[in-house]
């Protein structure tokens, strides 16, 4: 059987699907050997690397709160962005048991973007936690993680859905899930858009068309269809810790069951 490198694109809540698609391949029992996430995808598939456990995994999400995301984010800095992040990198590492990339059962790679020379910067050694923490560290929402001279964030800004680096690391079969460019084109009321909804689609237009120039290198793209209602970040938040985020899981899973004998055959053809 060929070898399977899985991309998890970037794209904020979306990236619950993420947990869906894992849970269909585990249940499937396809072997995924390597895994290159940005941002959420990153988040995500840096913990199922660690733990190989998505029960696990899910489970966590679902126990999340309130509680400890205020905890986890009551951080701030107000310099190079509005949370430090070291209690999150913290809340990781706790998790992680502050375990090594290179130590991973199944290889992994987190993209984050180097600001300083304008190009994606992958984690493939080194503290796991603090891979994730680079790779997710969204602009002016955390700071960004000073590593050998770079400056680091949020690996979509650069390489929303990471294909080529899993090529390059031997996957001869790509799996891809990319999650922006299912919103466009736009379906929403613009005469009632608020400058912050404009700033977030502007945002999004942006990521979808840097993924578009990537995602054609996939052997199987998946683009789950999640709603987006374009609401202010504290909804975002709320959509991890309420009962969305099991829906957007299930949806995630279920793209991924309707793909199944796709990635069979490309694996064994």
């Amino acid at each position: 059987m060929k070898k399977l490198g899985l991309c998890l694109g970037s794209g904020a809540w979306r990236g619950l699907a993420h947990i869906g698609v894992i849970k269909s391949l585990v249940k499937h029992q396809i072997k995924i050997d390597y895994i290159a996430g940005s941002s959420v995808g990153s988040l995500f598939g840096g913990f199922f690397a660690a733990w190989q456990d998505i029960e696990r995994l899910e489970k966590t999400i679902q126990e999340f709160n309130y509680k400890k995301l205020l905890e986890i984010l009551s951080d701030p800095y107000l310099h190079s962005g509005l949370i430090k992040g070291e209690k999150l990198q913290a809340f990781f590492n706790d998790l992680l048991s502050s375990c090594k990339i290179e130590d991973l059962p199944i290889a992994f790679i987190a993209t984050a973007t180097d600001l300083l020379a304008s190009e994606p910067f992958y984690f493939e050694k080194g503290n796991l936690a603090q891979g994730i923490r680079a790779s997710i560290s969204v602009p002016f929402a955390f700071t960004p993680v000073k590593f050998q001279h770079k400056l680091l964030v949020d690996g979509g800004l650069t390489q929303p859905v990471p294909i080529g680096i899993l090529r390059q690391k031997g996957a001869e079969v790509v799996l891809a899930v990319e999650l922006y460019t299912q919103n466009f084109p736009f379906q929403h009321d613009i005469e009632k858009l608020s400058f912050l909804e404009i700033t977030r689609i502007s945002q999004t237009a942006m990521l979808a068309q840097i993924a578009r120039r990537d995602m054609i290198k996939a052997d199987l793209l998946l683009t789950p269809k999640l709603d987006d209602d374009w609401s202010n970040p504290i909804d975002l938040f709320k959509k991890f810790l309420d009962n969305q985020a099991t829906a957007t899981i299930n949806i995630g899973e279920k793209i991924m069951d309707e793909n199944i004998d796709k990635l069979f055959n490309l694996l064994h053809d």
